[in-house]
């Protein structure tokens, strides 16, 4: 298509159409490599599966084009325009990364740049509190209350960061 889709939108419906009208998906295939966090450049290698974003889709929105919803909707946070995520894990550890159109920002701040993760029935978030002694903290939330469970090292090297997320944490058996 000349000149890109340029709209999310669109490609979700059209993963739907996909979806029930019984086509399948294709599948990614996991990738497995050992990466160090501090090391950026790990990631250039190309059989790490990726995902592209459009670029300058982070904008504050303020509408009232809500369905049947009589407030005004104004939200300024936006911050951080992925344009490229990747992940693959090894024995020990999961591993992501994404790079922005701008430097990476607010990262060290509460709720700054949350990663969420789910494993089997659980639900974790990676940095939702603030960045204590160089690592990102790894919480689980139970009974709807979110409780740290272990660290994530990290790396930031201007619009690129890289997560390196310990298995065990996420309460999976590490091959050893």
């Amino acid at each position: 298509m000349k000149g890109g889709y340029g709209d999310n939108y669109y490609l979700q419906l059209c993963h739907y159409i996909a979806r029930f009208k019984g086509i399948d998906v294709a599948e990614v295939n996991a990738y497995n490599k050992s990466l160090d966090v501090a090391d950026i450049s790990a990631w250039q290698d190309e059989k790490i599966p990726a995902y592209t974003g459009f670029a300058d889709t982070v904008f504050d929105r303020d509408s009232f084009e809500a369905y049947k919803v009589s407030a005004k909707l104004v939200d300024t946070s936006g911050r951080n325009d992925l344009i490229l995520t990747k992940a693959c894990d090894d024995k020990e550890n999961y591993y992501f990364y994404v790079k922005t159109t701008n430097d990476v920002a607010h990262f060290d701040k509460q709720n700054g740049m949350t990663l969420f993760l789910f494993a089997g029935e659980d639900e974790f978030a990676v940095n939702k509190s603030a960045i204590e002694n160089g690592v990102m903290g790894v919480e689980k939330c139970t009974d709807g209350e979110w409780k740290l469970v272990g660290n994530a090292a990290f790396n930031v090297n201007a619009n690129e960061m890289a997560i390196a997320v310990p298995k065990s944490v996420l309460g999976e058996e590490t091959d050893e």
